[in-house]
């Protein structure tokens, strides 16, 4: 025989409170523990996740830069956006191809690309 006991809401509400407090704790930790590994500056990495080889970016030049080995992350820890090309001559498109593609890295940001990153220019935040 199944035996039902009246649950207190006070102690449903705790628990549910508690269970989403810890979730956001662990969510809320590790970005910062993240961060902190992070190198100062604007960089291009060969590897997905801010690893691999490094490239700094020189935020003086406004000019289009080549990478010398494609990229696949960024960290964009200035006050300029970077505009990211699949293409070398920051040529707009998919690696090949002809489209409008490419990837803003926002001041202040990170970043996956979708394809390896092959050219970039530096633009000024207005």
């Amino acid at each position: 025989m199944t035996s039902w006991r009246k649950q207190n809401p006070a102690s449903v509400a705790g628990a549910v409170c508690g269970a989403a407090a810890l979730l956001i704790g662990i969510g809320v930790a590790q970005p910062a523990a993240a961060a902190a590994a992070l190198p100062p500056g604007s960089n291009f990495f060969a590897g997905s996740n801010f690893t691999g080889a490094q490239h700094s970016v020189d935020l003086s030049r406004p000019e289009c830069v080549n990478l010398a080995a494609p990229a696949a992350s960024a960290v964009n820890l200035s006050s300029q956006n970077i505009a990211v090309y699949f293409d070398a001559d920051c040529k707009k498109g998919a690696p090949g191809a002809d489209s409008d593609l490419w990837f803003s890295l926002s001041a202040l940001h990170t970043a996956n690309f979708p394809a390896p990153a092959v050219s970039y220019q530096v633009t000024t935040t207005r």
